[in-house]
């Protein structure tokens, strides 16, 4: 099914997850599986808010994540590995041993990352 290889690309490679308490992408959540063998993934979706992308790309150990939060909507974006590095527009809320979150509000957001 055609479908469901999509919606595993989407939420699951990609990362794009809907909060179901805020419907309609006012607030949704960005959580990449970057392991296995793929360097690199873009997805994209067209929210009734406007366009949210997110992309990363794996060289030479380390993770370059952007993602592109449409207005009126924020976003938790997770991003795995350690020495995580953000752009001023995004806020870390929590660290764990391999990953940080950080809550950005509308824009392009790149993110930064030591795999391994």
């Amino acid at each position: 099914n055609y479908a469901s290889i999509g919606e595993w690309f989407f939420e699951s490679l990609g990362g794009l997850q809907p909060d179901e308490d805020q419907p309609g992408f006012r607030h949704f959540h960005v959580r990449p599986q970057v392991e296995g063998p793929l360097p690199h993934v873009l997805v994209t979706y067209r929210s009734v808010r406007g366009w949210i992308r997110s992309a990363w790309r794996k060289e030479n150990g380390r993770l370059e994540m952007r993602v592109e939060v449409p207005a009126d909507s924020t976003a938790t974006i997770r991003v795995p590995g350690c020495e995580v590095t953000a752009d001023p527009g995004a806020d870390a809320v929590r660290t764990e041993p391999r990953a940080t979150h950080f809550h950005a509000g509308p824009g392009l957001h790149t993110f930064t990352a030591k795999l391994g």
